[in-house]
């Protein structure tokens, strides 16, 4: 059986679990979805289009997925929510600007300070629909089931405002009553708050019959629980788990 299938499992009726959840929010990155390639892949391959098609050095992929995560949460120490509370924007492009020009090793610098404007863009782009990310393989027959089981369903997600329209690019936006990112709440998990008011969007309040599943035991799981509602971890071991671990279908 799938990991998400196994985290749904009491809500949906499958098996022998009861109907123990009426409202069921899930996190976006890494439990609907997933990138299709890493960071340095895609980066590397928008400079070369963009600022140097002539770059051959594959090294540079391994420099930059080393550098993008000490760039990243250097930012979020910063500026956290993707600036969401500090810069003067409706969009997290600029926060996101400067991770990625840190990610790029500084002999890189030069030319894409030639360029940065239209890299970013192509970047920003490109991580705002589904040419980026790949939907796994157990959540669509998943939610399919979940909606005929009458189950409201909403996505709870630490991400920008991108959210929607990444979600609307992979189909899967139809399934959901609400999105609610960081980004439009201003808090990010854990904080109470952002499942309180994920609570509200579904018409509750604090209630018990509200699960949260996510793939961070802290964020999702911790999260959940300490704010008063059920959660639950998914952990995703494979990128493409089989058609035969959904449920039954």
């Amino acid at each position: 059986m799938s990991a998400i299938s196994q985290s749904v499992r009491s809500i949906s009726g499958y098996g022998k679990s009861s109907l123990s959840f009426k409202y069921l929010t899930l996190d976006g990155t890494g439990t609907l979805f997933y990138l299709k390639e890493s960071i340095g892949d895609t980066y590397l391959n928008h400079y070369r289009a963009i600022c140097d098609p002539n770059m051959q050095d594959l090294s540079i992929v391994q420099s930059i997925n080393k550098n993008f995560g000490r760039a990243f949460k250097n930012e979020a120490a910063k500026m956290p929510n993707f600036g969401r509370n500090t810069l003067s924007s409706l969009s997290a492009s600029a926060w996101w600007s400067n991770v990625v020009y840190h990610s790029f090793p500084e002999s890189l610098h030069a030319k894409i300070d030639e360029s940065m404007d239209e890299l970013m863009t192509s970047l920003y782009n490109h991580y705002s629909s589904s040419n980026a990310w790949q939907v796994f393989d157990d959540v669509r027959p998943t939610l399919e089931r979940l909606q005929n089981q009458g189950i409201p369903m909403g996505v709870i997600s630490n991400f920008d405002e991108r959210i929607e329209s990444i979600l609307e690019s992979l189909e899967l936006r139809q399934y959901f009553s609400f999105v609610l990112s960081s980004w439009e709440h201003g808090e990010m998990k854990p904080a109470a708050s952002i499942f309180h008011q994920a609570a509200r969007l579904h018409g509750l309040e604090k209630s018990i019959e509200m699960l949260h599943v996510g793939d961070d035991m802290e964020k999702d799981v911790h999260g959940a629980q300490k704010a008063g509602y059920q959660g639950r971890l998914i952990e995703r071991k494979t990128k493409h788990e089989s058609l035969n671990h959904v449920l039954g279908l």
